[in-house]
């Protein structure tokens, strides 16, 4: 089950929806919850979406955005990322390298190109600041377990 979008009484009906169904049929079945990770997500670009090429230079930076550059929620980037380190935009569909990390900044070099545009989301290998699972899924019992009193 996809648990990034929705709420816990939509995955609970289908959790049992899916448990009946099991019963009735005598099978055995597996359900895999896929939690809602880490968003980091590029921030908003002035002009709209740019084009980035292969051997582009695109800087990510807590300043509005341009072809060149841009802001991203992850604040401690700089903290989390390492010249030569891996920055995925949109699901992988641009792909840069980390050449610089300075002065509240990431320079990057592009190695796969494609547009940019507001809020796309953003992957950075071997980031150690964010946690695994995003806030709403923590502290939850898992499906098909009572709540603790």
């Amino acid at each position: 089950m996809n648990m990034s979008h929705g709420d816990y009484r939509v995955y609970d009906n289908t959790y049992e929806n899916v448990r009946k169904a099991a019963a009735e049929l005598t099978k055995p079945v597996v359900i895999m919850a896929d939690l809602q990770g880490p968003k980091i997500r590029l921030g908003r670009f002035g002009g709209g979406p740019h084009a980035l090429a292969v051997g582009d230079t695109f800087t990510i930076e807590d300043v509005p955005g341009t072809r060149d550059i841009c802001s991203t929620t992850l604040k401690s980037l700089t903290e989390d990322v390492n010249v030569g380190d891996a920055l995925l935009i949109d699901d992988g569909k641009v792909a840069l390298r980390a050449t610089a990390v300075d002065d509240g900044k990431v320079v990057a070099q592009v190695t796969v190109g494609g547009m940019v545009s507001n809020n796309k989301a953003s992957t950075f290998r071997r980031c150690r600041q964010r946690p695994c699972v995003e806030r709403k899924g923590r502290g939850r019992p898992p499906l098909g377990h009572a709540p603790r009193s």
